[in-house]
C-alpha cells in the first residue's frame, strides 16, 4: 500500500470523465457480460529487451468492461473462501473489499454496475479461474489498448496520448462511473483508461531501471530510461504502478478485467 501511495503522489491521479449519454443500468448489466475479439498482431514492448524488436499476440476474447461488483459478488458467494473475513492477509492486504457493507453484501445499490476495486491479484487470478477466464498479459493488455479511441471523441496517435494522460491527471475520485460509461476504442473494448488501473498476469516481469537501484526510484523518472518513447508518459505511468505493486495489494483504484 505504501508502495502505491508513493506512486499516486509521486506521479499522477485519475479521475473519470462520463460519455455524454447515460446508459441505463441495464444496459450496463448487459454490456459487462459481454466479451469483444481483438485480432492476432503484433505488439513492440514498451521497455525494449535486447533482440526482440515485437511480440506476437494471439487472437483473444476481451471483456468489454471491467469485472463489477455485482459479477465479483456472484464469484464471493460462489467461493466463501474469498469473503471479506476470511480471505488470508497473505492472498489480499487490509482493505480487501472494503467498500462492500458485509460479506455478501455490496450495500451501496449504485456500485452493482461499476468497476469492482479492492481486488489483490490473488483475488482477480482466482475469479477469472472460476469464469473459466484468465487475466490478460501485459503484452495482451497493451496491445488491446492501442487502439485508437472513439469515444467520447475519435483520437488516435499523440492526441489519443494527450487524452489518456488527462484521464490520468484528474484529480483522484474514488466515485467510479457505471462500466461502459467513460470510453471505447476501436474495437469496443470500454473502460481501459479513465476507471481503474487493472490487474495483469505478469505484472511484476519487468524491472523498470533505477537510479536508485530501487524499484521506487523507478516512479519518479528514472524509469524512462530504456522506453520505446520516453515522451509517452501515459504509458510510462501504467508500467510504474505495476513495478510498485505486491500480489496482495488492494486500492479503491486497482481492478481487473478477463481474457479467453
Amino acid at each position: 500500500m505504501k508502495r502505491f501511495a508513493f506512486f499516486v503522489s509521486c506521479v499522477f491521479a485519475f479521475g473519470i470523465i462520463p460519455l455524454p449519454t447515460a446508459r441505463a443500468q441495464k444496459g450496463a448489466q448487459r454490456l459487462s457480460n459481454e466479451m469483444i475479439r481483438i485480432p492476432a498482431g503484433y505488439y513492440h514492448p514498451f521497455y525494449k529487451v535486447i533482440g526482440i524488436d515485437s511480440e506476437r499476440v494471439e487472437a483473444l476474447l476481451m471483456d468489454a468492461t471491467p469485472v463489477t461488483n455485482a459479477e465479483f459478488l456472484e464469484f464471493v458467494k460462489a467461493n466463501p473462501e474469498w469473503r471479506r473475513s476470511a480471505v488470508s492477509s497473505m492472498l489480499a492486504a487490509p482493505g480487501y473489499l472494503k467498500k462492500w457493507r458485509s460479506d455478501f453484501d455490496i450495500g451501496d445499490e449504485s456500485l452493482a454496475y461499476k468497476p469492482v476495486a479492492d481486488v489483490s491479484w490473488f483475488a482477480a487470478r482466482a475469479y477469472a479461474a472460476w469464469k473459466r477466464k484468465r487475466l490478460p498479459t501485459i503484452a495482451e493488455w497493451e496491445y488491446a489498448a492501442q487502439a485508437p479511441i472513439v469515444k467520447p471523441v475519435k483520437a488516435n496517435g499523440a492526441a489519443r496520448q494527450a487524452l489518456i494522460l488527462k484521464w490520468y491527471c484528474r484529480p483522484n475520485t474514488t466515485d467510479l462511473s457505471e462500466v461502459g460509461m467513460v470510453n471505447q476504442n476501436a474495437y469496443g473494448v470500454c473502460d481501459l483508461f479513465g476507471q481503474v488501473w487493472e490487474w495483469v498476469e505478469d505484472f511484476n516481469s519487468i524491472i523498470i531501471p533505477s537510479e536508485s537501484g530501487a524499484n521506487l526510484g523507478a516512479l519518479c523518472g528514472a524509469g524512462a530510461a530504456g522506453a520505446l518513447d520516453p515522451m509517452d508518459y501515459a504509458t510510462f505511468m501504467r508500467f510504474a504502478l505495476r513495478n510498485s505493486l505486491k500480489a496482495n495489494d488492494v486500492n479503491d483504484q486497482l481492478g481487473f478485467r478477463c481474457v479467453q
